[in-house]
């Protein structure tokens, strides 16, 4: 009976098999206008009903394997290891004269984004020692012959199998999407592998708890930045296999807390050292050689890859975004207030920690409250809500001292942004979108992971969706202001929490601000 309907109609019957997933799930905050706790779950396999309509007729064979083969989501190596053995046999000449790849249609074009599992660390239940064990030549296998891979998530640890196997000479694929994660204490050895051709079409790049090495960056921008050793990058530079004319949207995820902080006196470090180095020798030694500024190597190694990429970004002339995930700080304990109040009251104190996020509709209450002054300076109030202390009252109040050290924090982000968007525009005549995001609330574990990836094959041609939509934190303060306040039912005042910032300044000078107590 399914022979004679129209083709058309079987593949709607199979669309309808496949999960119905949400392009922005995975995007913090959410567009919907939901706090940041919210957590979607992860979309269900549908590989079972795909399975049970491929034995319905050839044609609805055809449809569901492309369905089921397009972008496989391998949770586990036994999955890894049953996908590169169905496409090993599928790649072999059929022994009957005449035919040349099976009738199955060469399963391996089909595949067109996959999530790789990590080849070590602790297994899954399904998992076996055998298939840890076959873990390289099940990603061999894939990468030989999946040439129309066009977006990959893989998971990197100490031995670092799947990154290296994806950067051999034998790896066909292209692939325009790539999310590296990083799960060990090391980098990933870039200037030590073998090809860097698998990485020539890239235009979105995403990079967790990864700060890109000068070989990297030396690659992405076509122009070696440093003389010393950097492996085979300036051969694959001469080679023309930099992706610097197609990279589009670059995301650094999970960088320290403190990434931004003094990037201008960073800034402003590199310049006055590369003017001392062009001078003489008997000049140099008449003058003090400019000091770097104060702070952790951690800081140093990200404001130095931050300074390479926007000096040269001229080299980059289709990058159009550019998204900076820092790692949190954690939110800000509540007013000491609401301990007090719960002491005097009958209620325990657990009640009153058993506190709410402030939702969308609230929002109306804190832009009433927001206040908008042409200088930072007059967001110093004497008030609970102020950013610090002012002339009018000497000692800091109570509300003050729990959030100043917050409100220093994230204005010294914002100043870093700022630098970091003036360097940019000062060596590009287009200065892409410069965003510093949200952090996950989980770090990109497991299922924030499989999230996005879901949201990213389910993305149109160049629709910046998942983890790409995400808003500058910067912008919030006047989109959803709400975003980052709780408050309970015995205190009756919203507070902040410090999650994100509560004030932003625009270039031109002027300051919106959310005081920290809102009253209900």
């Amino acid at each position: 009976m399914t022979r004679a309907l129209p083709a058309e109609l079987l593949a709607r019957i199979v669309a309808y098999l496949l999960p119905s997933i949400d392009a922005y799930a995975s995007t913090l905050p959410h567009p919907s206008g939901a706090d940041l706790e919210y957590a979607p779950s992860v979309p269900c396999s549908t590989s079972s009903d795909l399975l049970s309509v491929c034995l319905s007729c050839s044609l609805l064979r055809e449809l569901a394997q492309d369905a089921l083969y397009r972008a496989p989501l391998l949770r586990t190596l036994k999955a890894l290891d049953l996908l590169a053995n169905t496409i090993a046999a599928d790649t072999k000449p059929r022994a009957s004269p005449g035919s040349g790849r099976s009738a199955s249609g060469h399963r391996a074009a089909m595949v067109r984004a996959i999530h790789l599992p990590p080849g070590d660390g602790p297994l899954q239940p399904a998992d076996t020692l055998a298939d840890q064990n076959g873990y390289k030549d099940s990603l061999r296998v894939l990468f030989d012959h999946t040439y129309e891979l066009d977006l990959i998530w893989l998971e990197h640890r100490q031995a670092g199998a799947a990154f290296l196997e994806l950067l051999h000479p034998r790896t066909v694929c292209r692939p325009r999407r790539l999310t590296l994660s990083n799960l060990s204490f090391s980098a990933p050895p870039f200037s030590s592998i073998e090809s860097l051709a698998p990485l020539s079409k890239l235009t979105h790049l995403h990079l967790i708890k990864i700060v890109p090495p000068p070989a990297l960056i030396s690659f992405l921008v076509g122009e070696a930045i440093h003389a010393e050793e950097q492996g085979n990058v300036p051969e694959s530079i001469s080679k023309g296999l930099s992706p610097c004319g197609t990279l589009e949207c670059l995301r650094l995820s999970l960088l320290p807390p403190d990434a931004l902080v003094e990037f201008e006196a960073y800034v402003a470090w590199r310049r006055a050292w590369k003017e001392y180095e062009q001078l003489d020798a008997h000049e140099q030694a008449q003058l003090p050689a400019p000091r770097a500024p104060l702070g952790p190597a951690r800081r140093f190694a990200v404001q130095e890859a931050l300074y390479d990429l926007g000096v040269r970004a001229a080299r980059l002339p289709r990058l159009r975004l550019m998204l900076l995930e820092l790692s949190p700080l954690g939110p800000l304990p509540p007013p000491p207030s609401l301990f007090s109040t719960a002491r005097q009251s009958t209620v325990s104190l657990e009640a009153v920690l058993e506190d709410r996020r402030a939702q969308v509709s609230d929002q109306h209450t804190f832009r009433t409250s927001m206040r908008t002054m042409q200088h930072r300076q007059e967001a110093t109030t004497d008030d609970d809500g102020g950013l610090g202390q002012s002339e009018t009252a000497p000692m800091p109040t109570r509300e003050e001292l729990r959030t100043e050290e917050r409100d220093r924090y994230w204005h010294l982000i914002e100043a870093g942004k700022h630098a970091l968007v003036r360097l940019w525009g000062e060596s590009c005549d287009e200065l892409p979108e410069l965003r510093v995001v949200c952090a996950r609330p989980n770090g990109h574990d497991r299922r924030e992971g499989f999230l996005d990836y879901h949201c990213q094959t389910a993305a149109a041609a160049g629709a910046d969706v998942g983890c790409w939509a995400d808003a500058d934190v910067f912008e919030l303060v006047d989109r959803s202001p709400f975003l980052s306040y709780r408050a309970d039912d015995l205190s009756r005042a919203w507070y902040w929490t410090g999650e994100l910032p509560r004030s932003t300044t625009r270039p031109a000078g002027e300051t919106k601000l959310i005081p920290s107590l809102i009253p209900l």
